[in-house]
């Protein structure tokens, strides 16, 4: 008898985010770190409406559709999918609106990690006081924390190079539009 159970969003560590307290204040708050699994309808189903919360011009779409197609197109260097989310248990019934970051890594050349998204939940940007902060930095460092001895490369968007520079990435070479950071 061949057991097809697929278990869904594993849960990888706690990870630590700053909420929003009382006037100007921000306390650590405990928020968790999950893998999500392409091959599980639960998570290609929390990934979707994720997508639809957050809105289709979002990397969340992306990540969606390479979760989507992952089975199809990608044979030795396959995808990961990663969340942090505000929901503490029951990871196999990931809560969509819980999801406060998403990210997409996947191994190129070995020992080199691409990270090809990473997003902040659209409800925490651009807001004076917003409800929790430093989701890029925490998701950011998990993706590092897990994957040490490797290097992470990147090709940011314009408006993000500046996050990714502050947080230790250089231009792989002068007038590089790439880049990296050896964990």
């Amino acid at each position: 008898m061949k057991n097809s159970i697929t278990f869904t969003a594993k849960f990888i560590s706690p990870v630590t985010v700053k909420k929003f307290a009382t006037a100007n204040k921000y306390i650590p708050t405990t928020v968790n770190a999950v893998e999500l699994s392409p091959k599980n309808k639960n998570d290609l189903k929390s990934l979707e409406t994720i997508k639809d919360l957050w809105g289709n011009d979002s990397y969340a779409c992306e990540i969606y559709e390479d979760a989507r197609y992952v089975n199809d197109y990608y044979e030795e260097y396959r995808p990961s999918f990663y969340a942090i989310t505000k929901q503490k248990d029951s990871f196999e019934k990931l809560q969509p609106e819980e999801v406060i970051g998403l990210s997409e890594t996947q191994t190129t050349f070995g020992k080199i990690l691409s990270l090809d998204y990473l997003q902040t939940n659209p409800e925490f940007l651009n807001k004076i006081q917003p409800a929790l902060k430093q989701i890029g930095t925490t998701m950011l460092g998990f993706i590092e924390d897990i994957n040490k001895g490797r290097r992470i490369e990147i090709n940011p968007a314009l408006s993000a190079r500046s996050f990714y520079l502050q947080n230790g990435y250089k231009p792989i070479h002068e007038n590089s539009h790439t880049l990296f950071k050896d964990v």
